[in-house]
Parts: C-alpha cells; structure tokens; sequence
C-alpha cells in the first residue's frame, strides 16, 4: 500500500474500522473510491487483524487512503476514535467494513449539508441487504421514504425524543468534526450500540439531527453478526442508560431513553421463545407464552416480518442471520 497523508484538504474525512474483514473488506473500500463526490480522506483503523485483511490494504495505492494500525484489538468504538483524531475534513462519514455506498451518497449528503448548516447530523435510509455468495442483494430500507414525517423526497429534522423511540437507533451520519472536537466526544468501550451512544452524545451538545429519506447506505445483514448475538441486548441497556445521564436538563429525552429502555428489554424477552421455536421445543414454547401472554400480541408483526425476510432471502439464496445459541 502507498503511504500517504491523504489529501491536503480533504472536505470530509471517511472512517472505517475494521477487525477480521477480508472478505467483505475490498468491495467496501471500493465503494468510498468510486463516490461522484471526490473530496475525500478515507482513514481505514486495522484493528489488530488476524485474517489477511492487513494484505488486502496493503493492495491499495490510492492517495486519499490512510491506514491505521492497532497493535490490539480495542474494539470498533475506539478504532474510530483513532481516526477521528488524524481526520483532517469538516466532516467525518462513518462506514463499517462489510457495508458499502451508493456511488452518489457523499455528494448528496454534502449537498444538504451545504443547503442546512455545520450544526447538524445528517443521517439518510439504510437498506439492508442480504449476505450472498453473489454479493449484496437489497431486501428493504431501515425506515422508508415516509419515516419521521417527510414527504418521500426532502430532508427534515427529527427531534431527538422521536428518533430515540423510533424501532431502531441504526444510523450512519455525516457528522461535523469541529463538535466532535469541541466537546471532546469519544466512543465509550462497549462492543455494541457504542456509535449510537456517541451520537447520541453529540445531540446532547445542541447538534440538531436530519432525516433524508434516500437509502444510499446498503447495510450487508451478517450471519454470526454481533448485532445478532443474544449478547447484544445488556450492551444496549448499558448503552441507553448511560445516554440519560446525558440529558439531565431535558427530562422530556431522559423519558423517551426510558421508554427506550423498555422497548429493548421486550425485545430481549421475546427471544428465548425464538430460540425454543429454532429447537422445536414447544413444551418451553407454550410455557413461554403462558408466562408472557403478551408476546402473542408482539408476535403477529414480527412473525409477519420474518416471513417476508425469509422468503426474500431464501430466494436470493442469502446466509441465514438469526440468533446464536448460547
């Protein structure tokens, strides 16, 4: 890989932290590369990498990569911290390793941000995508072209109590680095939901956040997936209590996080009956919902959906993402 400092003045700053993703890694890159918009650093955080990912960066010749290495693994939180810290753009664009853009997403983006102001976070739709030996295969947008209010086309701001208790925290903004400078803003050590708490951070500040419902950032659906873990619902507890210390003079977010925090512990309590369902274990099943009455009525819609995912994914012939037995 050549070594680089980048572009002299690169507007916006792209991170990417990356543990373990050869396999995915070079179509992400590839996509930041292939952006209308070419105004850009891409600073890539290794994070001590045991697969050939270190071989598949050093492939790369291009001047607007830099690449950084950790001697351990300190996790996706931290890595990108290490970035942010060398990021010499106005604004800092966050991709993980197994994603990837729409070829004109950087360019639509700054184009907002130019129309809005430096005072925001911009976020736009994902579209999750099914993992295939194909490649990405688009199932359907996170959020939808109606979400939050818009009318299908224009951004809009989203107050932060109706993003808090929207289905799901999963962004992947544009950011301004000179807030993230001035409050000294850092990822905390969790392993999970650690950028939505660092987001969320930044909206405590005063940072307002838009919508923009276009969905250029495709999402590949893992298998094994930390977000598929059981283990990811005590990651999200700690995540949504630490963010309402934030808020200790905006009582009207402090009770959307709590709200919050009820809504993720229901979808943890749904799990084990999940689980019995996967094993055919209809004894635990039928105690399951005898003890929790209520997760029949939660059921409908969820069963509802997965139907639709299955069917989809079976079809393109996409890797199962589900919940791993402990």
């Amino acid at each position: 890989m050549k070594k680089s400092q980048g572009n002299d003045s690169p507007f916006v700053s792209v991170v990417m932290p990356v543990y373990n993703g050869a396999k995915t890694l070079w179509e992400s890159i590839d996509s930041v590369l292939r952006q209308t918009y070419q105004n850009f650093e891409l600073i890539i955080c290794n994070d001590a990498s045991t697969d050939e990912t270190w071989n598949i960066l050093d492939k790369f010749s291009d001047d607007r990569i830099r690449v950084i290495q950790n001697s351990r693994n300190i996790g996706p939180g931290s890595s990108r911290d290490r970035a942010i810290e060398i990021a010499k753009g106005a604004w800092i664009a966050v991709i993980d390793s197994d994603d990837k853009w729409r070829p004109d997403r950087l360019e639509t983006l700054i184009r907002l941000a130019a129309d809005i102001g430096t005072d925001k976070i911009i976020f736009d739709d994902i579209m999750r995508c099914h993992d295939t030996p194909s490649g990405m295969i688009p199932w359907r947008p996170l959020r939808g072209k109606y979400a939050f209010g818009t009318n299908g086309t224009n951004a809009v701001q989203v107050p932060v109590e109706k993003y808090i208790c929207s289905n799901s925290l999963l962004i992947k903004p544009l950011l301004p680095l000179s807030h993230i400078r001035q409050h000294n803003v850092h990822h905390s050590s969790i392993r999970y939901g650690e950028d939505s708490e660092f987001f969320l951070k930044l909206l405590s500040f005063g940072l307002r956040l838009y919508y923009l419902p276009k969905p250029m950032y495709n999402y590949r659906i893992t298998p094994a997936s930390q977000s598929a873990a059981p283990e990811r619902y005590p990651m999200m507890f700690e995540v949504i209590e630490n963010s309402i210390d934030f808020f200790k003079q905006q009582p009207n977010i402090q009770g959307a996080l709590r709200i919050k925090l009820i809504m993720e512990k229901r979808k943890e309590a749904y799990l084990p009956l999940i689980i019995s369902l996967k094993r055919k274990d209809f004894l635990k099943t039928f105690k399951l919902l005898y003890q929790s009455p209520w997760i029949i009525h939660d059921s409908i819609p969820r069963i509802i959906r997965a139907l639709a995912y299955h069917t989809h994914r079976i079809s393109h012939h996409g890797h199962i993402r589900g919940t791993r037995d402990k």
